[in-house]
């Protein structure tokens, strides 16, 4: 960062310079400059200087739909916490990456909005029901983040749950044919 703050001396209008290095959002504020000339001191008026992060992790939201509504299915991805006009953000719906359209905006009016981006796609309903993922994925200063949905989880999950009760099933009608097989004897 450098910062410049003009300042007169009785040589002539001389800028007077100074660089922070290695800053943080606590170095904000107003920085001076003095320069002595002989025995003349003169001050600058200040130069206020704001630090902010260059680029803050996304805040990023997945709304799933309702799959049974129709056709197709709209989704959306709300990426908050960074500057819109910075981000890029694709979707990857089992093995194909495409984009859809985004729309940015603020969350409220008052002073604590903030800003956002929202990106839509619209699926046919089979795709949806056929991947195995889907998942947004946001582009900031040459950083990837990304949130997913496993579509196809709920399935595996649904048949290990499935066969977990047939195994203890087999396990318990084993466990009851000895015991009653040596209660006979």
């Amino acid at each position: 960062m450098n910062v410049t703050t003009a300042v007169h001396t009785d040589l002539g209008r001389r800028p007077c310079t100074g660089f922070i290095y290695n800053t943080s959002t606590a170095d904000s504020g107003i920085y001076y400059c003095s320069v002595t000339h002989s025995v003349i001191s003169y001050m600058g008026n200040g130069s206020t200087v704001i630090i902010t992060e260059r680029h803050p992790r996304p805040i990023i939201t997945l709304y799933v739909p309702d799959v049974s509504v129709g056709p197709s299915v709209s989704l959306q991805c709300v990426v908050m916490g960074v500057v819109p006009s910075e981000v890029s953000v694709s979707w990857v719906i089992g093995e194909s990456e495409m984009t859809g359209w985004m729309e940015w905006g603020w969350t409220n009016t008052n002073d604590s909005a903030v800003e956002y981006t929202r990106a839509h796609i619209s699926i046919p309903s089979e795709n949806w029901m056929e991947a195995q993922n889907v998942e947004c994925v946001v582009e900031v200063d040459s950083r990837r983040v990304s949130k997913s949905l496993k579509q196809g989880s709920s399935q595996v999950c649904s048949w290990l749950l499935y066969l977990g009760s047939v195994v203890i099933l087999a396990f318990i009608t084993v466990i009851v044919t000895a015991v009653s097989g040596k209660c006979n004897i």
